[in-house]
């Protein structure tokens, strides 16, 4: 830090997109450092040529998804990846784009005394932009001799051998590496050799921190009781090239009703009529996938659900509030209902949720105390690093 000036930190994250869970890690990270500095925070993307977007506003400017490219006819699907392929020949390489654009924004920015990334699922390979990303950022911020931590992050685990050396190169440059489970520090100590330590996803310490009022406290004495059913159906066009291989769309709706369908009680009654399920969402995607899951359930099951109205994160706070237990492809909408007292059920539909299925779903976690927990863990690598 220069003489008597304020501390300023860079967070990068993916903070500014339509995702409520990689809001809230931005939120609770924000708030984290803040409490653990004092210092002034500049927050930048992580995808440093990705605009901001938010919920609210595709929800009401945006038409629902129709449908992807996997799902359009044999040859409107080769033209589209046909023009895709000579768009990106024509383009500048992704990991010159993305250096070129930080440096700009770091140049504009000026001094900063030390740099966060994180948190998130941003140690990737297989050519995802994540992976041109973060070596474009550690590098960036280390020609600077700018202190760098890379935290809360996790890892899929699927590099190539040159992607694997990259990787150890940038990691190399890090002051401080910490991730949000188990596996992934495996991943880190085994294939990356990483000297990475491990704390929960920080956004386990979102109650803590933001100090929410409880979920009993946040209807009136008239609303409907917490005896509700909750399911956040993740998005089918998100899913991996084998999942979409195993499901077409009507078999992985079935697998979902069959997931849920223990949830759906004719004797159950509320204010919505037969309806005691309610499908939340925490992605533009998982809204529109779960508009068109209702009309299914509804269509093929001769089933009611609410579809919950949700445009940021106290907004899903909100709508679970009415239910008792949830069934969720999304992990930090787990991750929030577990701080409320509501029981998760985990579809392990990526590696991250099988890895939460195995670390959290049964456990009890008490918000108060393992939320300040997880907060003192980050704080204390985070004062560690600007200390050194």
């Amino acid at each position: 830090m220069r003489g008597s000036e304020r501390m300023r930190i860079l967070l990068v994250n993916q903070g500014h997109t339509d995702n409520l869970g990689d809001r809230a890690i931005a939120q609770v990270m924000a708030t984290v450092v803040k409490k653990a500095t004092g210092a002034d925070t500049v927050v930048m993307p992580f995808i440093p040529d990705e605009q901001p977007t938010s919920l609210a506003d595709m929800r009401t400017e945006v038409q629902p998804v129709a449908s992807t490219p996997d799902e359009l006819p044999w040859l409107r699907r080769t033209v589209w990846r046909t023009k895709r392929f000579i768009r990106d020949m024509k383009s500048e390489p992704v990991q010159e784009r993305y250096t070129r654009l930080i440096r700009e924004r770091l140049d504009a920015e000026g001094h900063f005394d030390a740099a966060i990334i994180g948190g998130g699922e941003l140690v990737k390979g297989n050519g995802h932009p994540f992976f041109h990303s973060l070596q474009a950022w550690i590098d960036a911020l280390a020609e600077r001799s700018c202190p760098v931590a890379v935290m809360g992050v996790s890892s899929d685990a699927r590099f190539t051998g040159k992607e694997t050396a990259a990787l150890r190169e940038a990691f190399a440059k890090c002051a401080t590496v910490l991730v949000r489970d188990e596996q992934t520090l495996a991943v880190m100590h085994d294939i990356l050799r990483v000297d990475a330590a491990y704390a929960p996803d920080v956004v386990f310490a979102y109650r803590y921190l933001q100090s929410c009022l409880p979920l009993g406290q946040r209807h009136g004495e008239g609303d409907v009781a917490r005896r509700m059913r909750g399911a956040c159906v993740y998005a089918y066009q998100e899913l991996s090239v084998e999942k979409k291989r195993q499901y077409t769309r009507n078999e992985y709706y079935e697998m979902w009703y069959r997931l849920i369908r223990k949830q759906i009680s004719d004797d159950e009654k509320d204010s919505a009529g037969d309806a005691n399920l309610k499908l939340l969402y925490t992605t533009y995607t998982d809204y529109c996938e779960s508009a068109r899951f209702r009309e299914w359930l509804f269509t093929e099951k001769n089933k009611r659900a609410i579809l919950a109205e949700i445009d940021s994160i106290d907004d899903y706070v909100d709508e679970l509030a009415d239910c008792r237990s949830l069934v969720s492809g999304r992990m930090h909408a787990m991750i929030l209902a577990l701080q409320y007292g509501i029981e998760v059920d985990a579809v392990p539909i990526k590696t991250k949720l099988a890895v939460f299925k195995e670390e959290w779903e049964r456990r009890q976690f008490v918000w108060n105390q393992d939320g300040k927990d997880i907060a003192d863990a980050y704080s204390r690598a985070i004062r560690d690093m600007i200390s050194r």
